[in-house]
């Protein structure tokens, strides 16, 4: 137990919003619908991530090995939840394909071309590139939907919320992914800002649940 509560004390801010978001999911699950339980369901995948990847990162395992793996199964549940709503049946198929390319792709990555103990930029950033477009498409969609309130909908919220944390970590990715410079003296930085990211990310995902699944749904959005 004391090496848990050690764990816990010394564990990002990231982290303990994770718990939070996922402790909120679990008392509102109920109330979600098809569509929100399939984000539900993504919340736990990534909460799964985060504990695990925290963990690994405080025993000084290496984890990038870790994150690697996980782009698959984060491809696949972003792809069911932010595209599967959308109703241009073009936007999905070329989605869809570009998905399961870009998953393809980062297998072979891995086993033949970078090292699994490195991040896998080659192909972690076009899965983060594709995340980004499919929230957009997905958001676009809620957006310029005239028979609904969109920000009534979590999948609103939920879509706002990855399309700014995954289009502003690409350029972090990519600049970490350049070996020169990660003995820059200011590489903590962006590590730091990328973590903030994260955490508006959960942010934003817990508001959209506050506000769609709670009395603050009608205080916040009376029409």
């Amino acid at each position: 137990m004391e090496p848990f509560l050690l764990w816990l004390k010394n564990a990002e801010l990231s982290v303990y919003l994770a718990i939070i978001v996922f402790l909120t999911t679990v008392v509102l699950y109920r109330r979600f619908d098809t569509l929100e339980r399939k984000i539900a369901t993504l919340l736990v995948l990534f909460f799964i991530i985060d504990i695990i990847g925290s963990i690994l990162a405080y025993m000084n395992y290496e984890n990038l090995i870790f994150y690697n793996l996980m782009l698959f199964p984060q491809l696949l549940m972003m792809r069911i939840v932010l595209v599967n709503h959308i109703s241009d049946s073009k936007f999905r198929h070329y989605l869809n394909i570009s998905c399961y390319s870009i998953l393809f792709l980062h297998a072979i990555n891995l086993l033949f071309i970078q090292d699994p103990s490195d991040l896998a930029t080659f192909t972690f950033i076009p899965g983060y590139a594709w995340i980004a477009a499919a929230s957009f498409f997905s958001l676009k969609f809620q957006l310029e939907n005239i028979d609904i309130v969109p920000f009534h909908y979590l999948i609103t919220w939920f879509s706002l919320a990855t399309l700014i944390d995954f289009a502003c970590s690409i350029p972090i990715l990519s600049v970490l992914g350049w070996s020169n410079f990660l003995s820059q003296p200011y590489l903590i930085h962006l590590y730091d800002f990328n973590a903030w990211l994260y955490m508006l990310w959960y942010t934003i995902i817990l508001t959209g649940i506050l506000c769609t699944k709670t009395m603050f749904k009608s205080v916040l959005f009376y029409r």
